[in-house]
């Protein structure tokens, strides 16, 4: 899937088909996702800490220490245009690496670059630098690697803001968070995280509907704290199905 048919760039269009016509149908049974923030946002008290004490542990698990690529993500990143010599000088800088040591091939690059000491914890910032050179197609090609989902971080630029994800994101996302979660990690865990009033929970949970729904525009409202990147951070540890998606 196109990267950028998940962010919005205005309306979804009409000849927009496939599983956004399934996810379309759902929006329009519930209400809009940038609809009421205003009512909601003054009501909730937040912690004014959050944004400097959420930090999510991205401990690295001891098999972490074998990682490689997979034939599948270098087959897909070897029919991947090479990087221009500026993206390498620029990559070496960002890591530490002589620039003249790293190949312009996409994956003889990706190769390399697991020889790097700190691999896993530098996946992160690698893939947030080649965003900002637009070379989304090689992130999405690394992100077939599932067992690296939590270095890479999302496929969406982490600044962009959860208000304006598209209904064909927006919609089946706040779906699967609002279905009960054997272990708890469903709409009501995530409203704790985010400091949501107990009495808002609780409201939420007798009207019904798609509770995550409203827990997102609540949010919202924290312009510089809902963002891609961060709601990424509270759904990997526990909700790496959901994380995946964005």
């Amino acid at each position: 899937m196109d990267l950028y048919r998940q962010v919005r760039g205005g309306p979804v269009e009409d000849d927009e088909t496939g599983d956004y016509g399934a996810a379309r149908n759902i929006a329009e049974e519930h209400e809009d996702p940038t609809q009421g923030i205003l009512t909601i946002g003054p009501l909730i008290s937040y912690d004014s800490s959050l944004s400097t004490s959420l930090q999510i542990s991205l401990s690295m698990p001891p098999a972490a220490a074998d990682f490689r690529w997979s034939p599948d993500v270098l087959f897909a990143c070897d029919k991947l245009p090479a990087l221009k010599s500026e993206e390498v000088k620029t990559l070496g800088s960002l890591l530490g690496l002589s620039s003249t040591s790293l190949p312009v091939g996409v994956k003889d690059f990706l190769v390399a670059f697991e020889g790097h000491p700190d691999h896993c914890q530098q996946l992160r910032k690698l893939a947030q630098q080649l965003k900002s050179l637009g070379r989304e197609d090689l992130v999405s090609a690394m992100h077939r690697e599932k067992a690296a989902l939590r270095w890479l971080g999302p496929v969406l630029p982490e600044g962009h803001l959860v208000r304006d994800l598209v209904p064909s994101l927006w919609v089946p996302l706040t779906v699967k968070l609002s279905l009960s979660h054997p272990q708890g990690y469903d709409w009501k865990w995530l409203a704790e995280q985010l400091s949501i009033p107990r009495d808002f929970i609780d409201l939420w949970e007798q009207q019904g509907g798609v509770p995550a729904d409203k827990v997102l525009k609540a949010w919202q409202v924290k312009v510089s704290e809902a963002t891609v990147g961060r709601l990424f951070d509270l759904l990997i540890e526990h909700r790496e199905d959901l994380a995946a998606m964005l």
